[in-house]
């Protein structure tokens, strides 16, 4: 969720933030959507399982055969071992987390990154912000959701060029 995070506080500080670069946002189009209680628990608790984080990692990546091994899954998992992990998602959950956070655009140069074989955002997510985005969206071919990872120098060049 870190863009929409970002682009609201590009609202908000536009003086203090003067470029944005997202990878594969989420939360700029839709609507919240809360889950109630116990709902929130067995979120939490299925998340938390070993198979399931072992196939969000795979998920992640557009070749996971190439790109998932062993510590890959670890570096998924890391969080899981953070106190209070299982009930800030729950809250934030319960709220119905974060959504609609991509209008108005903010002023500062944008660039937005996702891979074309991102299996973690929707298909009506990724139709939404392709509307909301126009011009400022670059689709990535052998990508997933993980762009600074699977097409590192690429992501590098953009944001260098977005310096300049």
């Amino acid at each position: 969720m870190g863009g929409a995070l970002s682009m609201e506080l590009a609202r908000l500080h536009p003086k203090k933030i003067n470029r944005l670069l997202l990878l594969s946002p989420a939360g700029l189009t839709g609507r919240p959507m809360s889950v109630p209680r116990p709902l929130d628990q067995l979120g939490v608790w299925f998340l938390s399982q070993k198979l399931v984080r072992k196939n969000l990692c795979r998920q992640a990546f557009a070749d996971p055969n190439a790109n998932v091994g062993p510590s890959e899954e670890q570096i998924a998992s890391l969080h899981l071992q953070v106190p209070g992990w299982g009930s800030s998602l729950a809250a934030f959950a319960r709220s119905g987390g974060l959504a609609n956070c991509g209008k108005p655009l903010p002023i500062q140069p944008l660039n937005v990154i996702w891979g074309a074989n991102d299996k973690i955002l929707n298909d009506t997510q990724k139709k939404e912000s392709i509307a909301l985005l126009g011009e400022h969206l670059e689709e990535l071919q052998n990508c997933g959701h993980l762009p600074h990872l699977e097409q590192p120098d690429l992501v590098a060049n953009r944001w260098l060029n977005l310096v300049s």
